[in-house]
């Protein structure tokens, strides 16, 4: 850093040395990428709080600088709470609406901040956003359960508006990162972004699983899974590795399936065998007589579903059901099949 004649450092050298320029993407607009903000990163390293200031109140600029800030902190860096210059007990109002209560966001800013400070659009527009997270988060709350049947029950019994909030958060929230794909790239955060924008598109597929279920059943519904194995395993293929994917016999299967209503049901196998031709093999592993679990929905006294005892057959076992059809390029047969630990308890 450069001194002054008086020994200590001007404040113009002080910006010359440290100051970092937005480019063409610096702006005020709260919703526009907030990539021209990555130079934060390093300056907000590890801290656990962050303090945004402004020289003035009620400026529309500083509004939308914090803002912006905040934008950046939440989605990038995993800032989870954001705290007013505001009474403490008033300040419940406004995490009560955010979190989806009564009321418009005009009579809740006014309510809860002091000194007028939430009486204008910015604010209004920032309080917005975040109930909109919260109220998509709240949602996922509502039917998440670790037993996979009582999650897609719980989901079920969801209205349609509820659904929607959190289809429609995944859906911009996609659009957005797949948007900002080769900014990121061109600011040497590639890896970053497609990882994070691959975990998206989970939660996305699992979504569309959920929506399917309640229209179409299970066996249809389940399929969004096999695409997002499929096409997880082809990009762990773009590295130059060779994979051996674990799973179950359906999933794995070469052949389409029919359901009920003869629709056509593609497992990851399908689609593995349909991008890879020859480069796909899939082993089937299956067994004869002992015990072997059913794919009926789990209750409050079977948790892990239930269980039956297996005799001796002539097709292809499939857990509690048999198949007559080459699915596989081999098959490993076990003779007899007894519970894990976990389910024998």
């Amino acid at each position: 850093m450069k001194e002054s004649t008086s020994g200590r450092t001007s404040f113009a050298s002080w910006i010359g040395d440290h100051a970092s320029a937005l480019g063409t993407l610096g702006t005020l607009d709260f919703r526009s990428p907030v990539d021209d903000l990555e130079p934060l990163r390093d300056i907000v390293g590890p801290a656990r709080v962050v303090a945004l200031g402004e020289s003035s109140h009620h400026l529309r600029e500083f509004y939308q600088v914090r803002h912006r800030i905040l934008r950046f902190l939440v989605e990038r860096c995993g800032f989870e709470v954001y705290a007013l210059e505001a009474p403490f007990t008033q300040g419940q109002v406004l995490d009560g609406w955010v979190r989806g209560g009564p009321g418009t966001v005009e009579q809740v800013a006014a309510d809860g901040i002091a000194l007028s400070l939430g009486q204008c659009r910015e604010m209004h527009e920032a309080l917005t956003w975040m109930r909109e997270l919260e109220e998509a988060v709240d949602v996922v709350r509502r039917f998440h359960d670790p037993v996979t049947f009582a999650a897609l029950g719980r989901y079920q019994a969801l209205g349609p508006i509820e659904r929607d909030v959190l289809t429609s958060a995944l859906s911009r929230l996609m659009a957005h990162l797949r948007r900002m794909a080769s900014v990121q790239r061109a600011h040497g955060h590639g890896a970053d972004h497609d990882t994070a924008t691959w975990h998206l598109r989970g939660a996305w597929y699992l979504d569309q699983l959920h929506r399917a279920n309640a229209a179409e059943g299970f066996e249809s519904a389940s399929t969004f899974r096999d695409v997002y194995m499929a096409e997880s395993v082809l990009r762990l293929l773009e590295g130059g590795q060779r994979v051996v994917l674990a799973a179950h016999n359906w999933h794995i299967q070469r052949t389409p399936a029919m359901d009920s209503e003869e629709n056509l049901l593609l497992p990851a196998g399908a689609h593995l065998a349909a991008a890879l031709g020859n480069g796909y093999r899939a082993i089937g592993v299956t067994s004869s007589l002992g015990r072997t679990a059913t794919l009926g929905e789990p209750t409050p006294e079977r948790p892990q579903g239930a269980w039956c005892d297996a005799a001796s057959f002539q097709h292809t076992r499939m857990a509690d059901y048999f198949l007559d059809m080459p699915v596989f390029d081999a098959i490993a047969h076990v003779s007899r099949t007894t519970g894990t630990d976990h389910v024998v308890r």
